[in-house]
């Protein structure tokens, strides 16, 4: 397994209301045979990407790998922040906080293993988990021409504000 750094930072509006999301941390590549193992620092060919109808549409029109990874980073967020639901408990106790989860997309583009790397409450975390979970199908990312298990590290911000 190697690792690559990425931070994403995003702004955007969501229901009218502005959200600011990070998405950081460390993306692990496995390889199924040892002797071809990727060396440190190697970048995917493709990243894995929420399958989103509008990225798919920019697909077939041609869009880079840049402009998709754009389009289907916006678009899991609104799908995070549209779908979120606020547990009652934790709002009506004022919980506040960041909560950051760790999953897998799959070579057939389903999410895997999803787990809190950090917690705030256990009804914030998991919802949280809920969410990342429900967030699906992704394209797979692909290394040499085939699809490879991508492990991603997710923030996701609940604030009362």
């Amino acid at each position: 397994m190697i690792t690559v750094q990425r931070t994403t930072y995003r702004k955007g509006s969501v229901k009218g209301k502005v959200v600011e999301s990070k998405i950081e941390g460390d993306v692990y590549v496995e390889s199924d045979d040892p002797e071809r193992r990727l060396p440190n620092g190697e970048l995917l060919e493709q990243m894995p990407r929420y399958d989103s109808p509008i990225c798919e549409e920019l697909a077939q029109a041609g869009a880079s790998n840049h402009e998709l990874k754009i389009c289907a980073e916006e678009e899991m967020l609104k799908y995070i922040y549209s779908n979120v639901q606020y547990p009652a408990s934790a709002r009506a106790a004022g919980y506040v906080g960041k909560t950051l989860l760790s999953f897998v997309v799959e070579k057939d583009g389903r999410i895997t293993d999803v787990a809190n790397a950090r917690f705030t409450t256990a009804t914030i975390d998991a919802e949280a988990r809920r969410i990342v979970a429900s967030i699906s199908p992704w394209v797979p990312g692909y290394q040499r021409g085939k699809p490879v298990r991508v492990s991603f590290v997710l923030q996701i911000n609940f604030d009362l504000k």
